[in-house]
């Protein structure tokens, strides 16, 4: 495929435009999937009209992205060429900016369909030969992982005729230096070399081959760290040197104005020049809090500089740079005091649960280092991505327990799979980790944590069992209610939930698992399943929490979801508004249930959400809750006397810590287990989506409000 050059210096990923039909957007979030390496390596950036901001005007803003495009893959099928808006509007735009050398347009058959003529015919086509993506005798993940290929090639292409040409090397000629005649070397290996190769020196060769397996044996442990250790880890960790964020879609001025803020922040942390970046930072959401409070009589969602300005509040690297600068010049001026140190990790660009867990670290950091003097900490963090994969994580767990000595705890991961392949690293550097989202059921045993570092402040999956078979129990008008569940057995959150599920339901005979189906598997048939579900008196949909692989069973899910008209019982994976608007024109309210650890609206919340909300100008959910109380427990210890800026020191102190007021539900304690799990949690709150119908929101998104609530 020819892949076409470009003018400029390659500094940011490429754009990737889709132009699609609606009724291919499952065939479309498979071709994502299949371009992970593309977008976690920050290659390219996508986006889709799904993406399109409420309240925006739409077609301005799909022209806009267009405009913007390096590359725009059109997915053919005969939906696509149905669409007027696609072939006529948006495909038009993309042709003539092809024609001009702008941008490298790409078709991707879908399904068969009459497309071999003028002008896609003068195109080149993905799979190779025009086939088809669906077709007979082929997999379509073997067909998208083909896509996938070819456009990694194009964008290889394009990054490097991008790049400028490097300079000629200077010459230098290297001067030849002969070997020393008759040396003392190499006089004592001649004299070596006769008995070692003599019969009866072959004692010498024996006790030779002992010293060398001994050391051999002796360095294998370094060996192999040095193997598992991934040296491009760097490129997923950052104090405020760089930003791990997903950039984001607004592009106007206004935007792009708070963004180049940012970057210059950054660049002046590089430069080690900490003052000049806390300034920066504290500039940029100052000027954004101005302006919000300009256009506060603006409720139409259509204000260009406040929408631009909203995304700036609600950005946490912001203020974590902005903090982490101002604890370094803190630390400077007064090099007595002590610079402590944490990390946060979890997947910051593909996954909104990211960013929410970061949102809460930032703003109990905010706290901490801006405190009365009595009270203040010099807490510095470092936000590592793991990107929702396992073998990242476990990267970033050997980076920070190895490598980043300073680093005396861990607030994370979010998936269970990802802070399991992590946890035998993070035990092996005795390294504390308080996870915020991972729920799977015996974490230590199960993922050996020899030395104990686990914590969460979540419940387990017993406690969200107990709390979705109670409300079936209650709800369901039967005696003894019988469920077909739908999880993927190949990861290990889904797995947990539905096997301490199937143990509450079934004890003492209160209800009945009568059917189980495989969002993972290969011949996964849709309407065969459903087919199988029909003397249930309700679905369990426990889908994974999207890592790696499995992003295809978690949108398997989404679509049993779609289909079925029974009373559903969810996964907490599921808690995401942006995937359960795809389902806006349902009918959810109270049939959907999901069991979260924590809602703005609960009794004694408030003492969180509403300084979250002056923070973050919105609502924050249960993962900002999470690991806001675990980052705030880390400042507790750090604050008592006679804690040390240690591993051990934290640990010990979290082992034994005493049930304390907890400082996101008012009539609650935190304190924990000796296995490390949350110890007061015994019960979850049920939480169901609903359309928000207030007039100055926006009716197209769902929300989640708590079940027979006056609200719900």
């Amino acid at each position: 495929m020819n892949s076409l050059s470009f003018s400029g210096v390659v500094d940011e990923g490429l754009n990737v435009f889709f132009c699609y039909s609606r009724q291919d957007d499952s065939l479309r979030r498979e071709l994502v999937d299949h371009l992970a390496g593309l977008i976690n390596s920050g290659y390219i950036t996508i986006w889709y009209d799904r993406m399109i901001e409420p309240g925006s005007n739409w077609q301005n803003e799909i022209e806009d992205q267009l405009r913007a495009a390096d590359i725009v893959l059109l997915l053919v099928s005969a939906g696509f060429l149905a669409s007027k808006y696609c072939y006529n509007n948006e495909m038009s735009l993309a042709l003539e900016r092809h024609r001009r050398g702008e941008i490298c347009v790409i078709p991707v058959i879908l399904r068969p369909c009459d497309w071999k003529h003028p002008p896609l015919i003068n195109l080149q086509a993905l799979p190779k030969d025009g086939k088809p993506v669906v077709r007979q005798g082929c997999s379509i993940d073997d067909s998208l992982t083909d896509v996938a290929r070819e456009i990694r090639r194009v964008v290889e292409g394009i990054r490097k005729k991008r790049q400028p040409p490097p300079p000629p090397p200077t010459k230098v000629p290297v001067p030849v230096v002969p070997p020393p005649k008759g040396s003392w070397l190499n006089k004592i290996t001649r004299i070596l070399k006769i008995p070692l190769f003599r019969r009866h020196y072959r004692f010498v060769r024996v006790g030779l081959a002992i010293v060398s397996l001994l050391v051999l044996l002796i360095a294998f442990p370094f060996i192999l760290n040095l193997i598992s250790y991934s040296p491009n880890v760097e490129e997923f960790i950052s104090f405020g040197e760089k930003s791990l964020l997903a950039p984001g879609q607004d592009k106007s001025v206004t935007a792009k104005y708070y963004y180049d803020q940012k970057l210059s922040g950054m660049q002046v942390f590089r430069d080690k020049d900490y003052k000049g970046a806390s300034d920066i930072f504290k500039g940029i959401r100052e000027n954004a809090k101005t302006v919000v409070e300009r256009y506060r009589n603006d409720t139409s969602g259509k204000n260009p500089e406040k929408n631009a300005a909203l995304a700036v509040l609600k950005d946490p690297e912001i203020l974590i740079f902005r903090n982490n600068a101002q604890a370094r010049q803190n630390h400077k001026a007064r090099p007595e005091s002590t610079l402590y140190t944490i990390a946060v990790a979890a997947p910051m660009k593909k996954y909104a649960a990211g960013s929410q867990i970061l949102l809460g670290v930032a703003q109990a950091q905010d706290k901490a280092v801006n405190a009365p003097e009595d009270s203040k900490l010099n807490l510095q963090v470092l936000i590592a991505d793991d990107g929702n994969y396992k073998s990242q994580a476990k990267n970033i767990a050997t980076e920070l327990a190895n490598h980043q000595k300073d680093v005396i705890a861990v607030v994370g991961h979010y998936a269970s799979s990802s802070t399991c392949s992590a946890l035998p690293q993070y035990s092996k550097g005795n390294l504390v980790v308080i996870s915020p989202g991972s729920t799977m059921f015996g974490m230590r045993l199960e993922c050996r944590d020899n030395n104990k570092v686990f914590f969460r402040t979540v419940s387990s999956t017993q406690v969200e069992a107990e709390s979705l078979v109670t409300h079936l129990l209650n709800n369901s008008g039967k005696p003894n209610p019988q469920v077909v569940v739908f999880y993927n057995p190949e990861e290990e959150f889904s797995k947990s939930l539905f096997k301490q599920f199937k143990e509450v339901l079934e004890k003492d005979k209160k209800g009945r698992v009568i059917g189980v189906s495989s969002l993972s598997a290969p011949n996964f048939s849709l309407t065969q399943e459903l087919g199988k579900s029909k003397q249930a008196d309700a679905l369990a949909v426990f889908p994974d929490g999207q890592t790696e692989d499995s992003n295809n069973s978690f949108y398997r899910a989404i679509e049993v979801i779609e289909k079925t008209d029974k009373l559903i019982l969810g996964a907490n994976s599921l808690y995401q508004m942006e995937t359960l608007n795809n389902l806006k024109d349902l009918q959810l309210n109270n049939r959907l249930i999901i069991a979260v650890d924590w809602h703005p609206n609960q009794p004694g919340a408030d003492v969180f959400s509403t300084p979250a909300e002056q923070y973050w100008y919105g609502n924050v959910n249960y993962r900002t809750a999470m690991a806001y109380e675990a980052t705030e427990i880390l400042v507790k210890i750090l604050l008592k006397s006679g804690v040390q800026n240690n591993r051990s020191s934290i640990k010990d102190n979290l082992s034994t810590f005493s049930p304390t007021k907890s400082s996101v539900v008012s009539d609650l304690t935190v304190s924990f287990e000796e296995n490390g799990d949350r110890q007061e949690k015994n019960i979850r709150v049920l939480v169901t989506p609903i359309k928000p119908t207030k007039p100055d929101q926006n009716n197209s998104e769902l929300k989640f409000c708590i079940v027979n609530s006056p609200t719900c």
